[in-house]
């Protein structure tokens, strides 16, 4: 055993060796892509030449009730509007004709484009001016542990989503607030007291929006709006560069996290840890979840290609289906896990409670000991998607990973409880409730602890029915079933079907009535027309220059994300690099 763990050790340590090379290659990725980013924006950059220069375009009226009319002409420059000529047409206002100019002298300011630039600005000085750890003569990043490429990941995500999120989502303003902001006293003429005007970015569009505010026949407060907007090509590019910045983030960290359970990589660490597990007085814990170990039943009839003994399936193939009940079926749903071989002392149970669209969101766990079963906790409702319970009796052990540092759901059993998770001959997973209304559902499910009161001379035995401990190498299975299209339709989220023909989209193009709908569709709607000679399927407004079908980058990122991971979600795609990494696969 002391070899085995040995070896385990070694390992983990040569790959975490191997992978701060890989950090350093993709922080540097990283870099370019803000790099790149920010030359769209206002942030000056030593030895960067900027994307920034001035652009006129026309905002066409969208949507606009009866004959009301907005036409806009403004000139944009970075997130200023130096200039703008704006003729409104209000059928209910007293005055119906409007016009007024934003001048050179007293131009608009885009806050939204303003704040994504400071955002890219405070991610480079992450990147340009680090920390202690940097090292200045081979100008790369020195780590001694997982936690600072965490930390330093972390940091730069919170600037990426933050200048992302300034962009896709507009601040929300009272009327008041807008007639009483500078940008419209830099309106000549000054609009009528009961009218106002705002520039705002939302994702790729630059919108103008009239409000126009009036009191009914009952004396109540009214509003009408009316826009006007325009697609920015600029915006759809950065809006791609956040999105691949932070994928790039987030698989680089989904690489790293498994290495956090270990405080320090050091070689001196590490053989303390081996001589930590080579005394025999010391306690292991390993995955209960394995058919050698457990048999799993089930009250309920499951699923095709979902049966419940997919949980402990040694099979990764199989076992990453997790377990389904028919769509018929309404909780409760019962689970029996029986210890066949040994009695069972829990240091952890780990569940998934999601399976792509599906989750489960109230859980009880019992324990049977002699002869009835015991209830130890009951959990329900604001469920993150993994449900993690600790036995706090357990003698913790330094081999496992720390998932109440990965995972914020942890529940501990404590007091007189713990002895309940003890010496067990069963546990029973009761699913008393699911989330609207979807089937109920486990993605995964983790037993980690000992066989109770294990002997010296049954050690081996007790080993050999563990598949972590097995060392014939294991072959890649070059035949692994994809699932086809008309699977992954049915755990699409919405916004990747297309809006016309309901089915998921491999080219998403975004409308300018802001439907998305797959290239293959626009290309049977145009019929061999040109965009000039066609019309939107939605708002039936003429396409021209400005408005017109663009390619959706950033949704087709998502998609093509989606469709290579074979619809699995953000969660099981974590915990199948995690546990791949943990098997050093």
């Amino acid at each position: 055993m002391a070899s085995l763990i040995s070896d385990e050790i070694m390992t983990l340590n040569d790959e975490f060796k191997w992978l701060l090379q890989e950090v350093n290659w993709i922080i540097k990725q990283i870099h370019n892509i803000i790099v790149e980013c920010s030359r769209r924006f206002p942030v000056p950059i030593d030895g960067v030449e900027t994307m920034v220069k001035t652009e006129k375009y026309i905002l066409a009226s969208m949507n606009n009730a009866m004959n009301d009319q907005i036409k806009v002409s403004c000139t944009l420059c970075a997130d200023n509007i130096t200039h703008a000529d704006i003729n409104i047409r209000l059928h209910k206002h007293p005055q119906v004709n409007h016009r007024t100019i934003v001048q050179n002298d007293c131009q608009w300011k885009l806050h939204q484009i303003l704040d994504a630039s400071n955002h890219l600005r405070s991610a480079l000085n992450i990147l340009d001016m680090p920390p202690l750890r940097f090292n200045d003569n081979i100008k790369k990043f020195d780590f001694k542990t997982a936690e600072e490429v965490i930390e330093l990941i972390n940091n730069i995500m919170v600037c990426l989503d933050r200048g992302r999120k300034s962009l896709v989502v507009p601040k929300k303003r009272s009327i008041e607030e807008l007639q009483r902001s500078s940008n419209m006293k830099s309106l000549q003429p000054p609009l009528p007291n009961d009218l106002a005007i705002s520039f705002y970015i939302q994702a790729n569009k630059l919108i103008c929006a009239v409000y126009h505010m009036y009191k009914d026949g009952s004396g109540q407060k009214k509003f009408d709006i009316s826009q006007a907007e325009i697609s920015i090509p600029w915006l759809n590019e950065a809006l791609v560069l956040f999105a691949n910045g932070l994928q790039c983030c987030q698989q680089l960290k989904d690489k790293v996290l498994v290495f956090t359970q270990y405080k320090d990589m050091q070689n001196s660490n590490l053989v303390a840890l081996f001589i930590l597990f080579s005394n025999e007085e010391s306690p292991m814990a390993v995955n209960f979840s394995n058919d050698n170990l457990v048999k799993i039943t089930c009250d309920q009839v499951s699923n095709d290609g979902h049966c419940i003994e997919n949980l402990i399936s040694n099979n990764p193939d199989i076992s990453r289906n997790g377990f389904l009940v028919e769509y018929y079926i309404r909780p409760p749903v019962t689970i029996i896990i029986d210890f066949i071989k040994y009695s069972f002392d829990l240091l952890y149970l780990e569940l998934g409670l999601r399976l792509r669209v599906h989750k489960s969101n109230g859980i009880e766990i019992y324990t049977k000991r002699y002869s009835d079963y015991v209830l130890v906790g009951r959990y329900r409702d604001q469920i993150p998607d993994i449900l993690t319970v600790v036995n706090e009796g357990y003698r913790l052990s330094k081999l496992l990973p720390s998932h109440d540092k990965i995972y914020s759901n942890v529940h501990y059993v404590s007091g007189n409880k713990w002895k309940n998770c003890c010496e067990l001959k069963s546990i029973k997973i009761r699913i008393f409730s699911s989330e609207n209304s979807s089937v109920p559902c486990l993605g995964f499910l983790n037993l980690y602890g000992k066989p109770f009161g294990l002997k010296k001379s049954n050690l081996a035995e007790f080993l050999a029915t563990i598949p972590r401990f097995d060392n014939q190498p294991k072959l890649e299975n070059e035949n692994k079933r994809r699932l086809d299209p008309s699977e992954l339709e049915q755990f699409a989220p919405l916004e990747f079907m297309d809006s016309i023909t309901n089915e998921i989209m491999r080219t998403p193009y975004l409308l300018p009535s802001n439907k998305n709908i797959d290239k293959t569709t626009l290309d049977r709607y145009l019929d061999g027309k040109t965009l000039e000679e066609s019309k939107d399927p939605f708002t039936n407004i003429s396409f021209n220059d400005t408005y017109k079908p663009q390619i959706n980058h950033e949704l087709k990122s998502r998609i093509d994300l989606f469709i290579n991971t074979d619809g699995q979600s953000e969660i099981e795609r974590r915990q199948n690099l995690r546990n791949r990494l943990l098997n050093n696969s």
